[in-house]
């Protein structure tokens, strides 16, 4: 078992859920703690705040990408390739992890949205997710260790 994998069930068993996951991951990797953020996050988890809608581990990834290269103030600029990257990671998502699925939303990918998040599948689709989000933020020379305002 990897590392993430560790992670994925420790954030998992404390009850946060894809998308919240994801950031708290992301945060982890520049050793630091948002509360807010990671309460906000919690509205995106389980398809959309538990609407079935677009797969929360992919709007937490697009939200990773972001966090790293998105604007948060008014002095700040967003990185010239952040829309590309998420395009990126969005194009990935339906290729790769959801190429057999009719589409994106939760009810797309899991058997039974009924009965709520799969563990498994949705695990592997985290996993998959945070990877390749911070391969995408590597590849336009963007350091997810380092926080924002310190580059």
């Amino acid at each position: 078992m990897s590392d993430i994998d560790l992670d994925l069930l420790t954030y998992g068993s404390q009850g946060f859920n894809c998308s919240q996951i994801l950031i708290l991951l992301g945060l982890r990797l520049q050793d630091r703690e948002n509360p807010e953020l990671v309460r906000a996050m919690d509205g995106l988890g389980n398809g959309l705040g538990f609407s079935g809608e677009t797969c929360g581990a992919l709007l937490g990834g697009c939200c990773l990408i972001a966090m790293n290269a998105g604007k948060g103030a008014p002095e700040e600029r967003a990185h010239d390739r952040l829309p590309v990257m998420i395009a990126e990671l969005v194009e990935w998502f339906r290729s790769t992890p959801c190429a057999g699925c009719p589409g994106i939303r939760c009810s797309d990918i899991l058997d039974d949205n009924e009965s709520g998040p799969d563990m498994h599948r949705c695990g592997s689709l985290v996993s998959g997710v945070y990877t390749k989000a911070v391969t995408i933020l590597q590849e336009n020379d963007i350091d997810p260790t380092v926080p924002f305002e310190d580059r």
